[in-house]
């Protein structure tokens, strides 16, 4: 019997013995591939993969591939025979690599070691015994000897007494055949194998027995993992995403590992949780709480015991273990193929009928009707309940025929990294904790979907018109849309609804500081600022027209302080059309301003107080975090809307400004006409004439001829220095009340739908008493923490010199 063939193969420089596997001829096996892996330079092992095709009666036809078999030590001595004491003469063959191919090509059967026993055979053990002499013998030639480091990974202890089953195991499923079997000394990364996706890379690893270290290249290029079967030991192994030369994972491995085995029952990874506080980092995670509130309350439980509180785990380090839990938890409910997606939502469907879908519990989660799509560039489904379904009913009765709306995508929510994509209205507000008038997102319906494309927000758009003219026979359309600069959204809204756009003043104003610092050649925080007062100084136009006039002003500023780069990126991305609607006015509607803040504090609020396992798998998001959603949302954001504030509610601070109007700040023009111009608060002093008041109107009808050679100042000095206020007797109010009211162009109006130059209008024509009024109502608290009194002895400011003294004397 034929058990093995002993070859000597020269590798840079030096002599290896490779010890060829047993093999056995025979029927109906016909063909055999093998390959020589490289030897491994100071491992002192090569290593040979052997392919097999079987093509039998018994076996189905396909390719096995075998991470193989052990490979083989460095003899330094002459050839060893390892040939059984029968066969050893007749099996002897020269030294060379073409008499080693002709060997292989003579094998032209291959079957189990393990199905004839050889294993468990005497010249076997023996094989084993006398390879291990072999490794650990002298070098015959003058090279001084090296201890080897690395162990191989098939077990070569002799005092190991298994049949040795356990050195042919397969490899991870649709794992290729190593192009390198190699350990690198010199401090590279070396090929170990292949694998077809990331879960076999990382399968393959844990056979290694190496932990995580840290991630390179972002989530999706791999990690490289740390030898944890050894003390101290430098080994690493890695893997690597698929590129364009390489469409496979590659497993790659670095160093060598060290002498010392660690037992198995003690192998923890140098950067793991200590095993004390595993169970306890892993209930609190599992809990839901934060990575860094874990990390504070071990620190706070444990800041009296020293042995514990030195084990405490880092906060990567819980991070880290709460992105295991995270992958380790398989939901049911993936959402791959459309198959999975329509199987969820048949089972939530709004009903077709309008007393079986309002005989549903108003908090239940519904899907709506032709809310779901499945096509090419992405999947999604639009859910809502019958509660906040019912949030249009009482915004139509507060807005009337111009119903605001706003959407906006937020993410972190799911773990497979769809957004969330709210729609919805707000109301205006009082607080009564600030004193102060804001507005608050009330939500109609969300939105699941792949990706933030036109598709999926025209597809919400429509399945929620289609729902409210279900439930409650209206056919809605929105007066305005607001968002953030996404095409996608204005394209949705053009496609649905045809309606006014706007986007958001607040996302603009911070481009100065970030964005346009690329396009800028003067990057000084002085530059900045005067960039941003730019900006706010279109913001603060009344109309399109005197819009489209300052941002020639501001266009021809900018190029004469060489900022070209920066003039035609601004007026191409900004001041144009269609995204050049971010003047407080541009809506139309008092009470709606182009600003996303109240979207933007719900989707904050949601992720901060609604849903607290942020990430999650979208069967627990779907089963568990969505339907509290929509219960939280129907006890906190459903109720009454409000387009203003009622008159008995009124912040102090607008009747304190009211109070501070002179005579000469408001002029009524022409006389007996009921319109009213007043002085905004930077102009506050200077006497409102009817020249001013002629240029102001000329800016507002857009008839007014404006120089460009104007500077800004002088353009606001004639074009935006006062502030109209009128009675509008068709203005929509409320359900129930009367139309008409006092309105005014500011922004103050647009925000709140009441400001100080309305009450000090109506001081004069209604008789309203601001000082009687100002002393009846609280006073808004300050801002911030409260000034701590001054304490004795503390040297105080000098005092200023006479001539100061005097100039402030006279100024009172």
């Amino acid at each position: 019997m034929k058990l093995a063939m002993n070859k000597a193969v020269p590798y840079r420089g030096r002599i290896f013995n490779l010890l060829f596997i047993p093999k056995f001829l025979g029927p109906p096996y016909e063909t055999v591939s093998t390959r020589h892996a490289t030897a491994f330079p100071k491992r002192e092992v090569a290593a040979i993969s052997i392919g097999a095709d079987r093509a039998s009666e018994r076996h189905a036809t396909r390719g096995t591939s075998y991470l193989g078999y052990a490979c083989a030590a460095l003899a330094l001595t002459p050839t060893v025979s390892l040939c059984s004491s029968d066969d050893s003469a007749s099996e002897k063959s020269s030294h060379g690599k073409d008499e080693a191919a002709a060997d292989w090509d003579q094998l032209r059967e291959l079957k189990s070691l393990k199905d004839d026993g050889i294993l468990d055979s005497p010249e076997y053990k023996k094989y084993r015994t006398r390879l291990l002499e072999n490794l650990t013998a002298k070098p015959a030639s003058n090279e001084p000897a090296r201890p080897s480091k690395r162990k191989s990974k098939v077990s070569m202890d002799s005092d190991n007494e298994s049949d040795g089953s356990d050195d042919l195991r397969p490899p991870p499923t649709r794992l290729s055949k190593a192009t390198k079997a190699v350990v690198s000394s010199n401090g590279l990364w070396e090929n170990l194998a292949t694998a077809e996706s990331r879960d076999d890379a990382v399968a393959f690893k844990d056979a290694l027995e190496y932990t995580f270290k840290y991630i390179y290249g972002g989530p999706r290029s791999g990690g490289v993992y740390k030898c944890t079967s050894h003390v101290d030991c430098p080994c690493f192994v890695r893997t690597c995403g698929p590129t364009s030369g390489q469409p496979e994972w590659l497993i790659q491995v670095k160093g060598e590992h060290a002498d010392v085995e660690i037992a198995l029952e003690d192998r923890v990874g140098k950067h793991s949780i200590a095993k004390e506080l595993l169970h306890e980092v892993d209930t609190l995670l599992g809990g839901g709480m934060a990575p860094k509130l874990v990390y504070n309350k071990l620190r706070l439980k444990y800041k009296k015991k020293k042995d514990k509180f030195k084990l405490i785990p880092s906060i990567q380090q819980i991070q880290n273990r709460k992105r295991k839990h995270t992958r380790e938890r398989l939901g049911s409910i993936k959402f791959e193929t459309p198959a999975d997606l329509t199987e969820f939502t048949n089972a939530h469907l709004l009903p077709s009928t309008k007393s079986d879908a309002l005989a549903l519990d108003t908090d239940q989660l519904v899907v709506l009707p032709g809310g779901v799509f499945a096509l090419d560039d992405g999947m999604g489904f639009v859910f809502s309940s019958i509660s906040l379904l019912g949030n249009v009913v009482t915004a139509k009765k507060a807005w009337g025929s111009k119903i605001p709306s706003e959407t906006d995508g937020t993410y972190k929510i799911v773990y497979n990294g769809w957004p969330c994509l709210v729609y919805g209205t707000h109301s205006v507000e009082y607080d009564t904790a600030r004193h102060s008038i804001r507005q608050s997102f009330r939500p109609w319906t969300f939105m699941m979907a792949k990706s933030e494309s036109t598709l999926a927000y025209a597809t919400m758009f429509r399945s929620f018109n289609a729902a409210v003219k279900l439930l409650f026979d209206i056919d809605f359309m929105p007066a305005n849309g607001n968002s953030d600069r996404a095409t996608e959204i204005r394209k949705a809204y053009e496609d649905v609804y045809g309606c006014n756009w706007t986007t958001c003043w607040p996302h603009i104003a911070r481009k100065p500081f970030v964005e346009f610092r690329s396009y800028m050649e003067d990057k000084s925080d002085d530059f900045q600022r005067l960039v941003h007062d730019y900006l706010l100084l279109l913001h603060m136009c009344r109309n399109q027209f005197l819009f489209d006039a300052l941002a020639q002003l501001v266009v021809r500023g900018l190029e004469h302080r060489d900022e070209k780069k920066l003039a035609k990126y601004i007026l191409k991305e900004y001041l144009s059309a269609p995204h050049n609607r971010w003047y407080y006015g541009a809506s139309g509607i008092p009470g709606v301003e182009p600003s996303s803040q109240p979207i933007e504090s719900y989707n904050k609020d949601t992720k901060q107080n609604k849903i607290l396992n942020l990430r999650c798998q979208m069967d627990e998001l779907l089963t568990k975090g969505l339907p509290e959603l929509l219960w939280l949302d129907g006890q906190d954001h459903t109720g009454a809307i409000h387009r203003r504030v009622p008159a008995d509610l009124m912040p102090s601070e607008l009747l304190e400004k009211a109070a501070c109007f002179s005579n000469a700040d408001i002029l009524e023009y022409p006389a007996s006409s009921g319109v009213y111009y007043l002085n905004r608060k930077a102009k506050m002093g200077c006497a409102v004439t009817s020249e001013r008041v002629i240029d102001y109107v000329g800016g507002l009808n857009g008839t007014a001829k404006i120089d460009k050679r104007l500077s800004t100042d002088r353009f606001c000095e004639k074009y935006l220095s006062l502030h109209k206020v009128w009675f509008d007797p068709e203005f929509e109010l409320e359900e129930g009340e009367q139309p008409g009211l006092w309105v005014c162009d500011c922004k103050g109006f647009f925000h709140s739908v009441v400001c100080s130059h309305v009450l000090k209008v109506k001081s004069l024509t209604d008789g309203l008493r601001l000082e009687a009024a100002t002393e009846m109502l609280p006073k808004r608290k300050r801002s911030g923490r409260h000034k701590p009194p001054t304490p004795a002895l503390t040297l105080q400011p000098e005092s200023p010199p006479a001539q100061k003294k005097a100039r402030s004397a006279r100024r009172r």
